[in-house]
């Protein structure tokens, strides 16, 4: 399994939330799709971090490159202040504290 992280600077962040929620709705669909979240920073409320778990680094490019996809991001590219940084990870473990 992958994460994929996607960190932007958001010009408004009241519109960003729900263009990012069409996002995942439409990334839920898509195969290889596990799980996502999106973080706001404490200290920098413009910082907007979103992180995905993927089965495969094939199935998040493939999602990535997708026209849906770009489609999407044309709605929300006008509400960031610059380019989003994408990485990608391995997943090498996970660990829970049990309850």
């Amino acid at each position: 399994m992958i994460r994929a992280i996607i960190e932007r600077q958001v010009k408004n962040k009241e519109a960003l939330p729900h263009m990012l929620q069409q996002l995942r709705s439409s990334a839920m669909q898509w195969p290889g799709y596990i799980s996502g979240e999106t973080l706001m920073s404490t200290s920098d409320p413009g910082k907007i971090i979103t992180i995905s778990t993927w089965r495969s680094l094939e199935d998040w490019e493939i999602w990535e490159k997708s026209e849906k996809r770009a489609a999407l991001y044309q709605q929300i590219e006008p509400l960031l202040a610059g380019k989003p940084v994408v990485s990608t990870y391995e997943i090498l473990a996970t660990e829970a504290t049990p309850r």
